[in-house]
Protein backbone atom coordinates (compact mmCIF):
# COMPACT_ATOMS: atom_id res chain seq x y z
CA UNK A 1 0.00 0.00 0.00
CA UNK A 2 2.75 2.44 0.99
CA UNK A 3 4.76 1.59 -2.12
CA UNK A 4 1.74 2.33 -4.34
CA UNK A 5 1.16 5.64 -2.59
CA UNK A 6 4.80 6.66 -3.03
CA UNK A 7 4.68 5.72 -6.71
CA UNK A 8 1.47 7.72 -7.26
CA UNK A 9 2.98 10.67 -5.44
CA UNK A 10 6.11 10.48 -7.62
CA UNK A 11 3.99 10.38 -10.80
CA UNK A 12 1.96 13.36 -9.60
CA UNK A 13 5.12 15.41 -8.96
CA UNK A 14 6.59 14.46 -12.33
CA UNK A 15 3.39 15.45 -14.11
CA UNK A 16 2.95 18.67 -12.17
CA UNK A 17 6.54 19.72 -12.85
CA UNK A 18 6.11 18.98 -16.55
CA UNK A 19 3.11 21.30 -16.77
CA UNK A 20 0.47 18.65 -17.51
CA UNK A 21 -1.55 19.10 -14.34
CA UNK A 22 -1.10 22.83 -13.80
CA UNK A 23 0.26 24.35 -17.02
CA UNK A 24 0.47 27.93 -15.69
CA UNK A 25 2.31 27.02 -12.49
CA UNK A 26 5.59 28.62 -13.55
CA UNK A 27 3.84 31.79 -14.71
CA UNK A 28 1.90 32.09 -11.46
CA UNK A 29 4.91 31.28 -9.28
CA UNK A 30 7.04 33.68 -11.31
CA UNK A 31 4.49 36.46 -10.81
CA UNK A 32 4.37 35.81 -7.07
CA UNK A 33 8.18 35.84 -6.86
CA UNK A 34 8.26 39.08 -8.89
CA UNK A 35 5.69 40.70 -6.59
CA UNK A 36 7.90 39.72 -3.64
CA UNK A 37 10.92 41.22 -5.42
CA UNK A 38 12.63 37.83 -5.68
CA UNK A 39 13.97 38.42 -9.18
CA UNK A 40 16.17 35.31 -9.23
CA UNK A 41 13.31 32.93 -8.45
CA UNK A 42 10.94 34.77 -10.78
CA UNK A 43 13.47 34.51 -13.61
CA UNK A 44 13.85 30.76 -13.01
CA UNK A 45 10.10 30.23 -13.31
CA UNK A 46 9.70 32.37 -16.43
CA UNK A 47 12.65 30.66 -18.12
CA UNK A 48 11.20 27.24 -17.22
CA UNK A 49 7.93 28.29 -18.88
CA UNK A 50 9.82 29.44 -21.99
CA UNK A 51 11.55 26.06 -22.22
CA UNK A 52 8.10 24.43 -22.26
CA UNK A 53 6.44 27.09 -24.41
CA UNK A 54 8.89 29.30 -26.35
CA UNK A 55 6.07 31.59 -27.52
CA UNK A 56 4.72 32.36 -24.04
CA UNK A 57 3.94 36.09 -23.98
CA UNK A 58 3.35 35.88 -20.21
CA UNK A 59 6.82 34.44 -19.57
CA UNK A 60 8.44 37.00 -21.87
CA UNK A 61 6.51 39.81 -20.16
CA UNK A 62 7.71 38.59 -16.77
CA UNK A 63 11.30 38.56 -18.01
CA UNK A 64 10.88 42.06 -19.46
CA UNK A 65 9.83 43.28 -16.02
CA UNK A 66 12.83 41.59 -14.39
CA UNK A 67 15.36 42.86 -16.92
CA UNK A 68 13.90 46.35 -16.79
CA UNK A 69 14.01 46.32 -13.00
CA UNK A 70 17.55 45.00 -12.65
CA UNK A 71 18.81 47.43 -15.30
CA UNK A 72 21.56 45.14 -16.54
CA UNK A 73 19.85 43.42 -19.45
CA UNK A 74 18.14 46.29 -21.21
CA UNK A 75 18.93 44.94 -24.69
CA UNK A 76 17.44 41.54 -23.84
CA UNK A 77 14.32 43.27 -22.50
CA UNK A 78 14.03 45.31 -25.72
CA UNK A 79 14.38 42.13 -27.78
CA UNK A 80 11.65 40.41 -25.76
CA UNK A 81 9.38 43.44 -26.16
CA UNK A 82 9.81 43.21 -29.93
CA UNK A 83 9.08 39.47 -29.91
CA UNK A 84 5.86 39.91 -27.95
CA UNK A 85 4.69 42.88 -30.02
CA UNK A 86 5.41 41.04 -33.28
CA UNK A 87 3.03 38.31 -32.15
CA UNK A 88 0.53 40.68 -30.52
CA UNK A 89 1.02 44.33 -31.56
CA UNK A 90 -1.82 45.46 -29.29
CA UNK A 91 -0.52 43.89 -26.06
CA UNK A 92 -1.35 46.69 -23.62
CA UNK A 93 0.96 45.53 -20.83
CA UNK A 94 3.98 45.21 -23.12
CA UNK A 95 3.26 48.54 -24.86
CA UNK A 96 3.25 50.15 -21.40
CA UNK A 97 6.51 48.40 -20.45
CA UNK A 98 8.07 49.51 -23.73
CA UNK A 99 7.02 53.11 -23.10
CA UNK A 100 8.38 52.96 -19.56
CA UNK A 101 11.69 51.52 -20.75
CA UNK A 102 12.15 54.23 -23.37
CA UNK A 103 11.03 56.88 -20.87
CA UNK A 104 13.62 55.71 -18.34
CA UNK A 105 16.35 55.83 -20.98
CA UNK A 106 15.10 59.27 -22.10
CA UNK A 107 14.45 57.99 -25.62
CA UNK A 108 11.62 60.51 -25.92
CA UNK A 109 10.62 59.91 -29.54
CA UNK A 110 10.41 56.15 -29.08
CA UNK A 111 8.61 56.55 -25.74
CA UNK A 112 6.14 58.93 -27.37
CA UNK A 113 5.40 56.42 -30.14
CA UNK A 114 4.88 53.61 -27.58
CA UNK A 115 2.47 55.63 -25.48
CA UNK A 116 0.57 56.87 -28.54
CA UNK A 117 0.10 53.27 -29.69
CA UNK A 118 -0.93 52.28 -26.17
CA UNK A 119 -3.51 55.09 -26.11
CA UNK A 120 -4.85 54.02 -29.50
CA UNK A 121 -5.64 50.64 -27.93
CA UNK A 122 -6.55 51.85 -24.43
CA UNK A 123 -7.70 55.48 -24.76
CA UNK A 124 -8.78 55.80 -21.13
CA UNK A 125 -5.36 54.90 -19.71
CA UNK A 126 -4.80 57.91 -17.47
CA UNK A 127 -1.20 56.98 -16.54
CA UNK A 128 -0.30 56.75 -20.24
CA UNK A 129 -1.79 60.22 -20.81
CA UNK A 130 0.32 61.64 -17.99
CA UNK A 131 3.49 59.95 -19.27
CA UNK A 132 2.85 61.08 -22.83
CA UNK A 133 2.21 64.63 -21.65
CA UNK A 134 5.57 64.65 -19.85
CA UNK A 135 7.31 63.26 -22.92
CA UNK A 136 5.72 65.82 -25.24
CA UNK A 137 6.92 68.55 -22.87
CA UNK A 138 10.44 67.11 -23.08
CA UNK A 139 10.17 67.16 -26.88
CA UNK A 140 8.98 70.77 -26.81
CA UNK A 141 5.63 69.88 -28.37
CA UNK A 142 3.48 72.50 -26.61
CA UNK A 143 0.60 72.02 -29.04
CA UNK A 144 0.64 68.26 -28.42
CA UNK A 145 0.60 68.87 -24.65
CA UNK A 146 -2.34 71.27 -25.03
CA UNK A 147 -4.36 68.84 -27.15
CA UNK A 148 -3.61 65.96 -24.83
CA UNK A 149 -4.63 68.04 -21.80
CA UNK A 150 -7.92 68.97 -23.46
CA UNK A 151 -8.57 65.33 -24.26
CA UNK A 152 -7.82 64.33 -20.65
CA UNK A 153 -10.20 66.99 -19.33
CA UNK A 154 -12.98 65.69 -21.58
CA UNK A 155 -12.35 62.13 -20.44
CA UNK A 156 -12.40 62.93 -16.76
CA UNK A 157 -15.19 65.48 -16.49
CA UNK A 158 -17.53 64.65 -13.64
CA UNK A 159 -21.12 63.91 -14.54
CA UNK A 160 -23.48 66.57 -13.20
CA UNK A 161 -26.35 65.08 -11.16
CA UNK A 162 -28.99 67.25 -12.90
CA UNK A 163 -27.82 66.27 -16.38
CA UNK A 164 -29.15 62.73 -16.06
CA UNK A 165 -32.83 62.09 -16.65
CA UNK A 166 -34.59 60.79 -13.60
CA UNK A 167 -37.11 58.02 -13.97
CA UNK A 168 -40.65 59.11 -13.21
CA UNK A 169 -42.34 57.41 -10.28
Amino acid sequence: MRKTFVMLLAVFFLLSNSGYIYPDADIDQGQIALENNNLTLAKQHFLAELRRNPDSADAKTGLIKIYRQDGRNYEIAENLVQQVLEADPLNIEVLRLQGEMYYTKEKWTLASASYKKLLSVSPDDYAAHISLSTILRELGDDEGVRLLSENMKKMHQPVKPNSQKQASP
